[in-house]
């Protein structure tokens, strides 16, 4: 919660950086997060590129994708996540994919 993201130790610490996106992951995950919504460039890119890696190297089982901001003021506009750039993004989750189209395709209807 408090914790930086690693960004900056993944060069020189990476095993440091990788638990710190574990920890992250886990805690999110356990308190029943679908993503991450981040501000910052460095956060989305450790949070989605090396969330894989760190999965990867210290086999943990959660995983979640995640959103810069400004792609849920995308969403919340009416575009929809091929047009909010999501499937750039190397972690995905097919069932909040799926809530995101039925949400939008909701709303379609009660216009």
């Amino acid at each position: 919660k408090t914790l930086c993201c690693g960004f900056g130790l993944f060069g020189s610490q990476k095993e440091t950086a990788s638990r710190i996106i574990r920890d992250k992951v886990e805690s999110a995950f356990l308190a029943g997060a679908e993503a991450f919504v981040v501000p910052c460039p460095s956060c989305f890119q450790q949070l989605d590129r090396n969330q894989l890696v760190a999965k990867r190297e210290l086999k943990f089982e959660y995983q979640l994708p995640v959103f810069y901001y400004l792609q849920l003021v995308g969403l919340a506009m009416g575009f929809d996540l091929d047009e909010v750039g999501y499937y750039h993004g190397r972690v995905r989750s097919p069932e909040l994919e799926e809530k995101i189209k039925l949400l939008k395709r909701k709303e379609v209807v009660n216009i």
